[in-house]
């Protein structure tokens, strides 16, 4: 098989896929760039232990580790070359159990504690000329913007598992889309000393899709980057792969390796309970692959974790669309119910949300 008949089979890859030429990468898709496999390097730690197939053979895989998760290699004889691909391990990622609803309740449990703390803090102190604008009005509100979050998501994801949520393409710019939605979010993570770059295409990308799903989504990795940007600085890229797939990536450095039971952690037997631990990546996975796509998390090096959505195209809108029955928000609030796990409570004071 040519090396075009290669490439174009690559196409077809979901996840990250690679050719070799003498345990030596030649080609890569960017999911396969994305977990440090890039043209030219060498294969032999992937290949090893693995008696590669002849051509003509069936196709030969293999357990491994890399970059914090486990993957299944699956390799085919082309000729002189081999064709990869990478799966993840079927049983990394669990289903959805009763210990994602405990751990949901925490969450919730923990905005409503700091509810309680500040309502306590409301009645003792402050006055009513200055009650407006205390620290506790804003705190009780941040929490319950926190709970309005939780809810929504919960509800999102079950519609989402469930098949229930019907996708609603339409046909938009989506550079220009995804250049407003950077620059509300940007101004708001600005009270938190966070930066969001943008890294999008400067021509116009007209293409059919579900905005109101793919933003909710785009909300959710960034809000995950804020909270554990080590250096305080998100990058969003935006970028379109072939004619029927857009790739949006979510970057930020966090403080040493990455977990091991990131993705899932929710859903673990033991994890301690923090602050805004919920499912919001399974979110994201569900609703890509609602939308024909799919989540990948990946770290490049050391401390740099890259999410990868990918979003499947429509060829058009369709001439009736049929509306979901959960209604996301169409108003600026959107914005703060996302973010407000990474914002200060001086975001959501009183004057600047009235």
């Amino acid at each position: 098989m040519d090396l075009q008949s290669i490439q174009n089979l690559m196409g077809f890859s979901d996840g990250p896929a690679f050719v070799l030429e003498e345990e030596r990468l030649l080609l890569s898709n960017p999911e396969a760039e994305a977990l440090g496999l890039t043209a030219g390097a060498s294969a032999k730690d992937l290949l090893k232990d693995l008696p590669l197939p002849a051509s003509g053979e069936a196709i030969r895989e293999r357990r491994l580790f890399l970059h914090g998760q486990y993957w299944i290699l699956r390799v085919l004889a082309l000729d002189h070359r081999l064709f990869c691909q990478l799966r993840p391990e079927a049983n990394f990622i669990p289903p959805a159990n009763d210990n994602t609803l405990l751990r949901t309740a925490g969450s919730i449990r923990y905005a409503i504690q700091d509810l309680t703390t500040a309502l306590d803090e409301l009645a003792d102190s402050a006055g009513p000329q200055d009650l407006a604008a205390s620290q506790p009005v804003s705190l009780a509100l941040r929490s319950i913007y926190r709970l309005r979050r939780t809810a929504g998501s919960l509800e999102m994801f079950v519609r989402l598992r469930s098949g229930s949520y019907e996708l609603k393409p339409m046909l938009c710019d989506v550079g220009i889309k995804t250049k407003e939605l950077c620059g509300e979010l940007a101004e708001l993570l600005q009270t938190a000393g966070i930066q969001l770059r943008q890294e999008l295409p400067a021509a116009s990308m007209h293409v059919c899709l579900d905005w109101e799903l793919v933003s909710l989504l785009l909300r959710e990795l960034i809000t995950n980057a804020a909270l554990r940007s080590s250096d305080r600085c998100i990058t969003l890229s935006l970028r379109r792969i072939g004619t029927d797939k857009l790739c949006f990536c979510v970057k930020n450095r966090i403080d040493g390796p990455v977990p091991e039971t990131l993705f899932h952690r929710y859903a673990a037997e033991n994890c301690d309970l923090q602050p805004g631990l919920g499912m919001g990546l399974s979110l994201v996975s569900a609703g890509a692959a609602c939308h024909h796509g799919s989540l990948l998390l990946s770290a490049e090096d050391a401390d740099m974790l890259t999410a990868i959505l990918s979003i499947g195209l429509a060829d058009s809108p369709p001439v009736r669309t049929n509306r979901s029955n959960i209604e996301l928000p169409r108003n600026q609030d959107e914005n703060l119910i996302a973010l407000s796990p990474a914002l200060p409570p001086e975001a959501f004071r009183p004057e600047k949300l009235f």
